[in-house]
């Protein structure tokens, strides 16, 4: 072989050499890039955690709270019962508390509206996750948590 046929063997061996490195990091990074979302999944999973039930609880109060003020807002008054209000969920229309229970909705004379949950146990008093939760609001004025066990 002469010299010139092996320097074109030569390039044409270092140019397959670098073909062969470019193609091997473009096949790995598929894989890196196919892999992370898999990764992220799977670990995403280890993070997921349950609500509180009190806290699942407060949440639906606050949103109670907002659909009421809207409703006031349209009507010039409060709703004589949870149902008046227009459903953000078609398969249960009334709000529940963390328990999966209805939340308890009064006005009392002055105006104040309450909301309430019995707790765990669904009996009224208790402690700790069977203490009640009690939201009661003016229309148009911020929350005020009471009555709740020392839960926010």
């Amino acid at each position: 072989m002469t010299q010139a046929a092996l320097d074109v063997t030569t390039y044409l061996d270092h140019e397959m050499g670098k073909m062969m490195a470019a193609e091997f990091v473009r096949r790995c990074s598929l894989r890196c890039f196919a892999a992370i979302p898999v990764a992220l999944f799977s670990g995403c999973a280890l993070f997921v955690t349950t609500v509180p039930p009190a806290s699942a609880t407060n949440a639906a109060m606050r949103r109670t709270l907002d659909q009421i003020d809207l409703y006031i807002q349209a009507t010039g008054h409060a709703p004589s019962r949870l149902a008046d209000l227009p459903s953000l969920d078609a398969a249960d229309p009334r709000p529940t508390d963390g328990w999966g229970r209805p939340l308890i909705y009064s006005v009392d004379s002055s105006g104040m509206i309450v909301l309430e949950s019995r707790g765990a146990d669904g009996e009224p008093g208790g402690d700790d996750d069977d203490a009640d939760i009690t939201i009661k609001q003016l229309p148009h004025e911020s929350t005020q948590v009471a009555d709740n066990g020392g839960r926010r």
